[in-house]
């Protein structure tokens, strides 16, 4: 990648043939990037240099069938590299252009919701969570105000975060309640089932852990975090 970016900006003949590429691969293959056969195409790749260089009298050089298959592996590295480099800037232009959902729960009452990913929130009256529309493709990331009760889906490959002014939660599947209101002096993060860790925002310090039965209570003018035995119930 970075040598390509250096050939691009090497010569302006270099970023026109450049972008010419991108657009022959943008309408090639559209929006949809996953009927893409890498492997396929690299083995027509193949078939082609092999009929190129059968075809060649026997009288040519060597160094001239190299040269010409030089030439189409440099055409197909260019392809792979424009192809990988326009999926990860459309990713990129996807993401930016995700809006935040917000759920609040109105005072005097707790709501119940359900995330895309499966997870379910229970949210105590006056709190609120805001996740990105994008929530359970390439994140799952949350702020919450106030208090919540979650029940996370588990999945190894994209964690649960749960992010206040003072705290980080970060969950693979797990049950558990935090409360942090604006006006709370403490933010209380009780277990119930599974493990969580917790980043203090507050104070630089080693990441604490919760096990079930366990809770971690920050205190917002010292920012000291301690890990307590609890009894939950949860009604």
């Amino acid at each position: 990648m970075s040598e390509l970016k250096e050939w691009i900006a090497a010569s302006a003949e270099n970023e026109s043939y450049f972008m010419q590429q991108q657009e022959i691969w943008f309408s090639a293959v559209g929006n949809d990037t996953g009927k893409y056969n890498s492997e396929k195409a690299f083995m027509q790749f193949k078939n082609r240099i092999a009929g190129q260089i059968q075809v060649q009298p026997q009288k040519k050089s060597t160094l001239f069938n190299w040269r010409i298959y030089g030439r189409y592996a440099a055409a197909a590295i260019l392809l792979c590299l424009v192809s990988y480099f326009s999926y990860q800037q459309g990713e990129i232009n996807i993401a930016k252009g995700f809006s935040m959902n917000v759920i609040e729960a109105p005072l005097g009452s707790i709501t119940k919701v359900s995330l895309p990913d499966g997870t379910q929130v229970w949210l105590n009256a006056g709190s609120k969570i805001a996740y990105s529309q994008g929530f359970g493709v390439n994140n799952r990331e949350l702020e919450l105000e106030g208090e919540g009760y979650f029940e996370v889906i588990q999945n190894q490959q994209m964690p649960f975060w749960v992010k206040t002014e003072e705290l980080v939660l970060r969950v693979l599947g797990t049950k558990f309640n935090f409360r942090d209101y604006p006006g709370d002096e403490e933010v209380i993060v009780s277990l119930s089932e599974g493990k969580v860790g917790l980043i203090n925002l507050l104070k630089d310090e080693e990441d604490a852990f919760l096990s079930p039965n366990e809770r971690a209570v920050l205190n917002k003018k010292s920012g000291d975090m301690h890990v307590e035995s609890t009894v939950i119930s949860i009604a």
